[in-house]
Formats: structure tokens, C-alpha cells, sequence
């Protein structure tokens, strides 16, 4: 029997689960198609950083809306909206947005 925890909180929450998730979490989310996706990530990884963008590399744009996480599959930085955020997983606990 899977121990699966799930919890729901508001979406708003769920950038604080990944922030202050340790290490690698996964994370649910619709994409601009309205696709849903699913990756593995971590925050604030900064391996192939070069400070050459024209904005600066924050984690979580509060102006756009958007969380820059490392995407373990693909080997590098992806943004998401935070708005579109379905659920975060870490520690064994899944946390989903209230719709």
C-alpha cells in the first residue's frame, strides 16, 4: 500500500513548498497549450549560469509571475508560471493547489 500523502493548500503556497523544498522535488503544472506536465526539478542551481541574460536570474519573478527551476531530464533552467502551478511534490507529500 502506497503511504502517498496529499495535501491541498492555496496555490499561492505551492511556490513556498518549492522553495523551501530540499533538493529535488517534482512538480505539475499546465503549459501555455493547456497540456499538463510533470518534472523533476531543483531550485536554485546555478551550473551553466553565464550572467550574460538580459534580466536578472532569480528564482521566482515576482514581476512576471514566473519560478526558475532545473529541469533534471533536460539537463537545464526552465520558467514556469506560478499561476499554472497543479502540484508540487517533496518528502513523500504531494501539495495541490486549491482550483
Amino acid at each position: 500500500m502506497d503511504s502517498h500523502t496529499i495535501v491541498q493548500i492555496e496555490a499561492n503556497r505551492l511556490v513556498d513548498i518549492i522553495q523551501s523544498a530540499n533538493g529535488f522535488f517534482s512538480v505539475t503544472f499546465f503549459r501555455k497549450d493547456g497540456t499538463m506536465r510533470k518534472i523533476n526539478a531543483r531550485m536554485d542551481v546555478v551550473k551553466g549560469v553565464k550572467g550574460t541574460a538580459k534580466y536578472d536570474v532569480v528564482s521566482v519573478d515576482e514581476k512576471n509571475g514566473n519560478i526558475r527551476i532545473w529541469d533534471k531530464k533536460a539537463g537545464h533552467h526552465k520558467c514556469i508560471k506560478k499561476d499554472l502551478i497543479f502540484s508540487v511534490t517533496t518528502s513523500g507529500k504531494e501539495y495541490r493547489g486549491i482550483l
